[in-house]
């Protein structure tokens, strides 16, 4: 190709991504300072450096985080408030923050009486020109996950594979399946291609956040254990849902034992977009649209979830200070164990001073228990508080970005303008479907928290009870010893 059709095409191309980005930000009232200082973080604001897929990638990844009609100065405004919100959140007491937000809900549930009467009133029809309708999808296949109604996955022995000559070693985890009895072996990055296949297949769906990717590639045991734990809660929660029970992808990660039978149907089952409503997959074969004004629900969620976030990752660092602290007191416990065995070692410098060592050495052994015990309340508080919050706050996280899904949606359909196209029509669908979704999904992921943490505060709770009868039994043989010492030396047994 010669320098001039060269010059030709790289015009075509370059015309073609200004032309998407006109209608994809501009047109959808989105900031293009906003978009050129999202995209200069990325890869740089020239436009020749970025693919036609790539810019597809980058412009929905920041409608993700940016909402129409905000600007770079709201946007770091908005970024200010919160982290002092976070701030204020941190230091003032539990109590105040209860008040807010009671305060909130009870201002939010009066403006919110007269809506919610009137929604009472309407159920959803068949008249797709009402505002609340159904629209027809494909209906799910019944396969193997659906037939059971309690299903348990387990995710255990966690492997490190060596990498070869060039490539990095990397953990294999073990997934088994009951009652069904299957059991397979995925890596960090076919969970990865798991949340992925679920985003494309079911649009507007809650899907649980995974490990940061800065940890998946560290092989160390504790991170291990960490990233193990993690990727339970995770798979827990997509099991929990009946609507990705229905996903073939899901029934091959969790059957196919095979690694090349799984890689070989993996890369055949590419990830479907759904660009319409109707091409959507359900379980009864339709979806509930809604396009009524939900603006003050959907901002009682919103206070919710930005709320929700930060006192989580303030539960998560206090956390992290609490383990510092145990382990700080277990070292601080040993070392005085250390002197009281030194306690114990002169005591054989008298021949009449007997029984003073036995004391010391029983004194030794106890506070090294003691030791142990709290280092092991440290490691507790890592698995029932630091981790679980972790979770807590991503899970938010990820609820705010069907948020900005929506209100993306929304932008789209008042761009339609009037009339009865196709266009609009589709549009509709497609806000409908996620206004209502995700309302209805946040209330779901919500509730169903609520039974998680309840599950997950019993098991704790019946585990430090455990914990509590450990301690109780070095105090009861210490004092045990001691009363034996006592009657055998005594001068006046």
């Amino acid at each position: 190709m010669d320098s001039d059709s060269e010059d030709i095409l790289e015009s075509a191309q370059r015309k073609a991504k200004q032309k998407f980005l006109r209608e994809e930000v501009i047109e959808l009232n989105y900031d293009p300072k906003l978009f050129t200082d999202f995209c200069e973080s990325q890869k740089g604001s020239d436009i020749d450096l970025w693919t036609f897929e790539e810019i597809q990638e980058c412009v929905k990844e920041f409608k993700l985080k940016f909402r129409p009609g905000e600007t770079a100065e709201e946007y770091e405004e908005k970024v200010k408030k919160e982290k002092e919100l976070e701030r204020r959140l941190y230091e003032i007491p539990p109590k105040k923050v209860q008040k807010a937000v009671e305060e909130y809900k009870q201002q939010e549930e009066a403006k919110a009486i007269m809506e919610t009467k009137a929604e009472s009133l309407i159920s959803p029809g068949t008249d797709p020109n009402g505002d609340v309708f159904f629209v027809h999808t494909e209906t799910a296949e019944v396969n193997e996950l659906m037939t059971f109604k309690d299903i348990k996955l387990e995710i255990s022995e966690p492997v490190i594979v060596q990498g070869g000559l060039f490539g990095s070693n990397y953990v294999m985890y073990n997934i088994v399946t009951s009652p069904l009895g299957w059991n397979v072996r995925r890596r960090y990055k076919q969970f990865e291609w798991l949340r992925e296949v679920l985003a494309h297949e079911f649009p507007g769906y809650y899907i649980p956040p995974l490990p940061d990717k800065k940890a998946h590639g560290n092989t160390e045991d504790m991170t291990i254990l960490k990233r193990q734990r993690f990727l339970q809660r995770y798979m827990n929660s997509l099991i929990s849902n009946p609507v990705f029970r229905s996903s073939p992808s899901f029934v091959l990660f969790l059957k196919e034992s095979s690694t090349k039978e799984f890689k070989s149907s993996k890369d055949h089952n590419k990830k479907t977009k759904r660009n319409t409503v109707d091409q959507f997959v359900s379980l009864k074969g339709e979806v509930n649209c809604d396009v009524r004004d939900h603006t003050l629900k959907i901002n009682a969620v919103n206070q919710y979830l930005n709320t929700g976030e930060i006192i989580k990752k303030k539960l998560k660092r206090q956390s992290e200070e609490i383990i510092e602290d145990l382990i700080k007191l277990s070292k601080t416990i040993a070392s005085y164990a250390e002197t009281v065995r030194q306690a114990a070692d002169f005591q054989d410098l008298l021949d009449f001073n007997v029984g003073h060592k036995e004391l010391y050495k029983n004194i030794n052994d106890a506070l090294l228990e003691w030791s142990n015990w709290e280092a092991n309340k440290a490691n507790f508080i890592s698995d029932y508080f630091n981790m679980f919050f972790k979770f807590g706050y991503m899970e938010l996280g990820t609820l705010k970005e069907i948020i900005k899904e929506r209100d993306a949606a929304l932008a789209n359909f008042k761009k339609t303008g009037g009339g009865d196209s196709d266009k609009r029509k589709k549009a509709r669908e497609w806000y409908g479907f996620y206004n209502h979704q995700s309302v209805s999904e946040v209330e779901r992921v919500i509730l169903n928290s609520r039974n998680v943490t309840c599950e997950h505060i019993s098991e704790m709770a019946s585990n430090q009870i455990d914990s509590a009868l450990k301690l109780k039994g070095i105090w009861e043989n210490l004092l045990s010893s001691t009363l034996t010492i006592s009657d055998r030396y005594s001068f006046f047994g």
